[in-house]
């Protein structure tokens, strides 16, 4: 994991083959399961928190600490910049877009991005599924010496 602020660390669940990029902001007092297989940007924000600002006996907000756990299951891309919010909860193989504000659960297999993160797309299930029963996870394959990094242009196009 890169340099970071994680509160409430103990709260914190990371599955296997993990990668958090730099300058994570993680507030876990809610409870924060992260599963295999997952990689997190740089500067993403994971909250699991709120205050209570409805029914409050002060304002802006009041002395209430609402607890809302967010779960991130196997297999799930969250590009650099993006925030996630407390109670929420993003399926296996999903892909949220840098900069994109996920403020409700993204179902399996869905590409989100915005503000709030919306459905743009779907991966294709079928070749998910097939990559993840023949065990080909990326971090998993990195470590072991098996991915080779080459750069493209948009257009697929080799670059020097």
């Amino acid at each position: 994991a890169g340099d970071g602020v994680f509160g409430d660390s103990e709260r914190i669940s990371i599955g296997d083959y993990v990668y958090i990029g730099p300058e994570a902001y993680f507030w876990a007092a809610g409870g924060l399961r992260i599963d295999d297989h997952v990689i997190i940007g740089p500067r993403v924000t994971i909250m699991t928190s709120n205050h209570r600002y409805e029914g409050a006996e002060m304002i802006p907000y009041d002395g209430t600490t609402i607890l809302a756990p967010v779960h991130i299951r196997s297999h799930v891309w969250i590009g650099a910049c993006s925030i996630i919010v407390p109670s929420v909860t993003i399926g296996e193989g999903a892909v949220v877009a840098m900069g994109s504000v996920v403020t409700r659960d993204v179902p399996g297999c869905a590409v989100v991005g915005g503000n709030p993160a919306e459905v743009i797309k779907w991966r294709d299930r079928d070749e998910f599924e097939r990559l993840k029963r023949e065990g080909r996870f990326y971090l998993e394959m990195k470590s072991r010496g098996m991915v080779e990094r080459r750069m493209v242009t948009e257009d697929g196009e080799e670059t020097g």
